[in-house]
């Protein structure tokens, strides 16, 4: 009974990994900042939770870890948009020859109504939400 049930397993594992494969290049940026504006509290997670998605990503999400960022450590605002700027570039060159891209963005970290706050700076929700387009 266990043998077939880990045999299950391993067959809905690679069917998934398969689809994956014949589907679209998948590019992720994962932010992760547990601080933020100098007068907010430091986040204990935000981190240790991009890193857990960037990992999922990369098991199960087929993204391959050339095409996967992963951003902690305090990233700043100019930080995000540099990386958004090389995969901007992946996806244009993806595109171009005539491939489907997606790109997945994540952040865990703190935020208001009209922007991501970054170890200290700030980026605009309404700026990267064009961005991301």
């Amino acid at each position: 009974m266990v043998r077939q049930a880990a045999l299950n397993l391993v067959v809905v594992l690679v069917t998934v990994g398969s689809v994956f494969a014949a589907g679209p290049r998948r590019l992720a940026l994962v932010v992760g900042v547990g601080h933020g504006a100098a007068d907010q509290v430091q986040l204990k997670h935000a981190e240790r939770d991009a890193s857990k998605l960037a990992h999922v990503l990369g098991e199960l999400g087929g993204v391959k870890p050339d095409d996967l960022r992963l951003l902690t450590q305090s990233p700043r605002a100019e930080d995000v948009l540099s990386a958004l700027d090389r995969m901007d570039a992946q996806a244009v060159a993806e595109r171009e020859a005539g491939r489907e891209v997606r790109l997945l963005f994540y952040y865990s970290g703190h935020a208001t109504v009209d922007h991501l706050e970054l170890a200290g700076s700030r980026r605009a929700l309404k700026a990267l939400r064009e961005r991301l387009r």
